[in-house]
């Protein structure tokens, strides 16, 4: 008859195996839920600063798809470091620029930078569009301007709406590249 150290030990080995399992198992679902949380996109609430995609190519990819994208629409092109790329200056559409002074004759740029998503794979991209100042009353001043370019934010729907656009462009064209 075995002792009852013996049957300690027994339902402690018989149960080790379970309890790494059900670890496992946890483990398993928590990565699950995390891959499934980046896979959905960046930041979407109410003070969105730029437009975020991931998709399943490698980032040096995805920025030449964001380049020749921007190109088929019309933007100049330049490179901003490895991972990155602006525009040139843009003069808003009539129909963003409204009825008020607050816009009229502004310029905005766009930024996209790609970075390589670890474990997932393939890359994010990050489009971010940026409000330059309006130009100088006096016509005769040249050179830059003392106020910075802002940031477009979601809380300026008609242009965070061009912001939208340009990164749909990129992450629709990325999905036809990675078929």
């Amino acid at each position: 008859m075995p002792t009852q150290a013996a049957t300690t030990r027994r339902t402690a080995t018989s149960t080790a195996p379970r309890t790494a399992t059900v670890r496992a198992l946890a483990l398993a679902v928590a990565a699950t839920v995390t891959i499934a949380a980046a896979c959905a996109g960046g930041n979407r609430g109410p003070d969105e600063s730029d437009y975020e995609a991931n998709v399943r190519i490698p980032a040096d990819s995805a920025l030449r798809i964001a380049r020749t994208q921007l190109q088929l629409h019309g933007f100049t092109v330049t490179a901003a470091g490895e991972d990155a790329l602006v525009t040139t200056p843009r003069l808003l559409r009539p129909d963003l620029q409204g009825a008020g002074a607050e816009l009229k004759n502004r310029h905005w740029m766009v930024r996209v930078e790609t970075s390589r998503r670890a474990l997932v794979g393939g890359s994010r991209v990050r489009v971010i569009g940026y409000l330059l100042p309006p130009p100088p009353k006096d016509t005769r001043v040249a050179g830059p301007t003392s106020q910075p370019a802002t940031v477009i934010t979601s809380d300026q729907t008609a242009l965070f709406g061009e912001v939208r656009a340009v990164g749909g462009w990129i992450e629709d064209a990325a999905g036809r590249a990675q078929r």
